[in-house]
C-alpha cells in the first residue's frame, strides 16, 4: 500500500510539473491560413503567415486538425534542414497549432 502511494504521488508531480497550459501555447503563435497547393508536383499543404511566408510541415499529422484551404490558424513552430520536394516554403516542425 505505502509503495502504491509513493508511486500515485510520483506520478502526481510528473503530470503536475509538465503541464503546459493552453494560453503558454497560444501566446507563442503567429497568424496563418492553410493553403492547398496540390497542383504541384510534391505539395499537399502549406502553411501560409500573414506577411505571406509559406511554411511546409513535416508533421502536420500529429495534430488533430483537419485542414481547408483558407482556414484560419494559430500556429508555432520551429525551422528544420529537410530537403522538400514541393519546395514552396521554408520547412518547419509543428510546436502548436489552433484552429481561429
Amino acid at each position: 500500500m505505502k509503495n502504491l502511494l509513493v508511486a500515485i504521488t510520483v506520478l502526481l508531480v510528473m503530470v503536475i510539473g509538465c503541464n503546459t497550459t493552453n494560453e503558454e501555447v497560444i501566446a507563442d503563435t503567429e497568424t496563418a491560413y492553410f493553403r492547398d497547393y496540390r497542383g504541384l508536383d510534391g505539395c499537399i499543404w502549406v502553411i501560409e503567415l500573414t506577411d505571406g511566408t509559406r511554411l511546409e510541415p513535416i508533421n502536420l499529422g500529429d495534430f488533430d486538425i483537419v485542414p481547408a484551404d483558407g482556414k484560419k490558424i494559430d500556429i508555432a513552430y520551429t525551422p528544420v534542414s529537410y530537403a522538400s520536394i514541393c519546395m514552396v516554403g521554408e520547412m518547419v516542425e509543428i510546436n502548436a497549432i489552433v484552429e481561429r
